[in-house]
């Protein structure tokens, strides 16, 4: 019998982010791997778009994906460290590498949890606990009490945004490898609530009335091949969003077609230019199993029998289930973001004088980096306002 992976993920979370952020200090990002981070990012969401019904909406932590998806691989050998590294594109995450300080609340935890009685193999254990910070939590996994710890264990790394990442453990799951990231930052300059009134998104499905926030003042602004970007930094200026608005009549699926590193970079370097902006408040809750997205981008032998997870394990293991979880809310203070992936393991039988005018009321993409690094820790695509 194949014993099976599993990668369990909590999703981005994004809320208003209150006043009194408590400090947190990371570690600056790593460079080194940076281009094949940001060329991950940009093709995991291109790939989600293309399995994703056009009228709903995307949000997906590609941080929070690479590191669970890096823990996974140190543990592969073979073709099946092959296409893991060519799903992601050549990057490696280990362990955390996000800056916090006063005003921003960013955190990346890693945990795996093993079923008592299976074996993991030494030198796999003293890797993940050294270079990701991850000891491993021995447990019964036929005791109900197991599904409540590591679903505590997330809904504390997240803030209590994602308070449920396992419903049950079936008897094949051998062990799960879960990240969490957790964002909270308030904007540069806050949009005011005296600006915020009820007008028209026109969404996929239908126009419906929305609270859109207004603003004039200098953001960066470009207009690349017809697409207007802007970015509101958050204070601080290490971290950014990103919105793109594409021409009408281009679905921001068409519009991934346009968005490479080169294409991220440049629209990362918007100028400051006087702005008339509304961005619509949004918040929403999604779950998404990756598997099929991370086949598609050249990982199938993980999901198989065929599956070779040696450096983890004697035993006979291949991925269960790549999972996301997500939360996702922006108004006019600014930002709450959180992220789960889990992986799972079992037996088997995831300015100019006028201001420029951009009104994001219909369809858009957006980006939630580290702005230094173009290090993206949050993207997706607003179809529909919920």
């Amino acid at each position: 019998m194949k014993k099976i992976l599993s990668l369990l993920g909590l999703l981005p979370i994004l809320t208003a982010a209150s006043c009194g952020a408590q400090q947190k200090t990371v570690s600056a990002a790593p460079t080194d791997n940076k281009d094949a981070r940001l060329q991950f990012s940009l093709d995991l969401l291109a790939k989600v778009a293309e399995s994703t019904p056009p009228q709903e909406n995307i949000i997906v932590s590609p941080y929070s994906a690479g590191m669970a998806l890096s823990m996974l691989t140190e543990g592969a050998r073979g073709q099946t460290r092959a296409q893991l590294e060519k799903a992601l594109r050549g990057a490696h995450y280990a362990g955390p590498a996000l800056y916090a300080d006063s005003v921003n609340i960013v955190s990346s935890a890693n945990s795996v949890w093993v079923r008592e009685g299976f074996n993991v193999k030494d030198a796999y254990s003293r890797l993940l606990e050294e270079t990701y910070d991850a000891a491993l939590r021995v447990r019964d996994f036929s005791d109900p009490a197991t599904v409540g710890q590591i679903n505590g264990w997330c809904a504390e790394q997240t803030h209590g945004r994602i308070p449920k990442i396992v419903s049950k453990i079936d008897p094949s799951m051998m062990m799960f490898l879960i990240n969490a990231l957790y964002f909270k930052g308030l904007w540069e300059d806050p949009f005011s609530r005296s600006a915020t009134r009820e007008q028209t998104f026109h969404g996929v499905s239908g126009d419906k009335q929305v609270e859109m926030m207004h603003a004039r003042r200098k953001y960066g602004f470009r207009e690349l091949e017809g697409f207007q970007v802007v970015t509101l930094p958050y204070q601080g200026g290490r971290y950014t969003m990103m919105c793109v608005l594409p021409p009408k009549g281009v679905s921001p699926q068409q519009a991934m077609a346009y968005v490479d590193p080169a294409y991220f970079r440049e629209a990362a370097q918007a100028a400051p230019e006087e702005v008339a902006l509304s961005l619509p408040k949004f918040k929403m809750n999604t779950a998404m199993v990756l598997n099929q997205v991370l086949k598609a981008m050249g990982a199938e032998l993980p999901f198989s029998g065929s599956a070779d997870f040696g450096d983890i394990t004697s035993a006979s293991v291949m991925v269960d289930q790549v999972l996301q979880k997500c939360f996702l809310e922006v108004n006019e203070e600014g930002a709450e973001a959180a992220a789960v992936t889990s992986i799972s393991v079992g037996l088997t039988a995831v300015a100019p004088s006028e201001p420029v005018v951009v009104r994001f009321d219909r369809p858009f993409l957006f980006a939630l980096y580290a702005t230094r690094e173009s290090e993206i820790l949050f993207e997706g695509i607003i179809q529909n306002i919920p």
